[in-house]
């Protein structure tokens, strides 16, 4: 919790020093959503919920938001597992309302975000903060998660990892973990 109180004077010694603008400072996260999965809990009882050859979907895609502190959103970047699915068989995956990218296991890594980074965050941000008539100075905030390529570079973009104390989910902090750990009371009925 300590980092988690240094944090905003950090960020905000950073904003003066720098002299960001609220156009200027982006922040980035990711989630993974199982879009098939059935609810792991019911108000059926566990033995009627289930047929007998029934199997859980688990098709799962990342999705990854970035936006600014004016409130501009960036292309939402979506990490699926196939690299043309066939849904989207014969199309243009560059003229989708996302910036499309694939891995086996939908996850985000170092490689991709590498390649979001440099193709998707520097030509939109060069763009927005261009058409406001600002120069391209840009702060990109995210957490440290292990997928983040740590050494991203591009001339006047800093990027600012959050502390690890700082990041909440699953996991990490202790009174949100007690929800979504199986077994736990919370979690069954």
């Amino acid at each position: 919790m300590e980092a988690a109180a240094k944090c905003p004077k950090t960020s905000r010694k950073i904003f003066r020093d720098k002299g960001y603008r609220p156009e200027q400072v982006f922040s980035m996260d990711e989630t993974g959503l199982f879009w098939k999965k059935m609810p792991s809990w019911t108000y059926l009882m566990k033995d009627k919920a289930r047929a007998s050859s029934f199997k859980a979907q688990t098709d799962r895609v990342t999705l990854i938001m970035c936006g600014n502190a004016a409130s501009f959103m960036l292309k939402p970047c979506l990490i699926h597992k196939a690299a043309n699915p066939r849904a989207l068989k014969n199309k243009n995956n560059g003229l989708l309302p996302v910036f499309w990218m694939h891995n086996p296991k939908a996850w985000i890594t170092k490689v991709l975000t590498d390649h979001w980074f440099i193709q998707s965050v520097i030509p939109q941000g060069r763009q927005y903060l261009n058409d406001l008539d600002l120069e391209f100075k840009v702060l990109l905030i995210m957490d440290n998660a292990g997928g983040h390529h740590v050494d991203l570079y591009y001339d006047r973009v800093q990027v600012k990892f959050l502390p690890d104390s700082t990041t909440y989910g699953p996991g990490r902090d202790p009174c949100a973990s007690r929800y979504f750990t199986p077994g736990t009371p919370s979690s069954t009925f």
